[in-house]
């Protein structure tokens, strides 16, 4: 609802409106559990919330069997924990400091879960085509902050 909005909104002011969709590689499953933590700290959770929560993503670990018969433990150092109630609350402190990047008139950032787009209006395709790659990349270097990647073979202009 909130693109169809700023389309319609540039739209009727006679402007065009892009958005760009970013598809991040295994969102979920790929977010670094410091970027967690950072987010927890960002965002003043109170020292008991962040210890239960630290507890929560500390000594998390797979096993499996190698090729030689042997269980082999593996340290996760990535991931938001799955089948978790707090998947998506994790998820969402994290990934907050993309919906913070700095943006100019014109210019918004729409998230659904991990589904991220960039969307640039204005009076001219040029100067929105420009504005929308720009925060674009700004946006992509920040997802890169976090310790996320970026499919571009995913990514559209629409």
């Amino acid at each position: 609802m909130r693109v169809r909005s700023l389309s319609e909104q540039a739209v009727s002011q006679g402007g065009v409106a892009l958005a760009i969709s970013l598809d991040i590689v295994y969102a979920f499953n790929y977010l670094p559990l410091g970027a967690i933590r950072s987010a927890l700290a960002h965002h003043q959770v109170p020292p008991y919330l962040k210890n239960v929560i630290g507890d929560y993503l500390r000594d998390r670990y797979i096993l499996y069997m190698g090729q030689n018969g042997r269980k082999i433990r593996r340290e996760i150092r990535r991931g938001v924990p799955q089948g978790s109630v707090l998947r998506p609350l994790l998820w969402n402190l994290a990934y907050d400091a993309v919906l913070r990047v700095e943006l100019p008139a014109g210019v918004d950032i729409v998230c659904y879960a991990d589904d991220t787009l960039v969307v640039a209006s204005g009076v001219t395709f040029e100067r929105v085509k420009e504005l929308a790659e720009f925060r674009a990349e700004v946006v992509v270097a920040k997802i890169h902050e976090l310790g996320l990647e970026i499919a571009p073979h995913k990514t559209e202009a629409l």
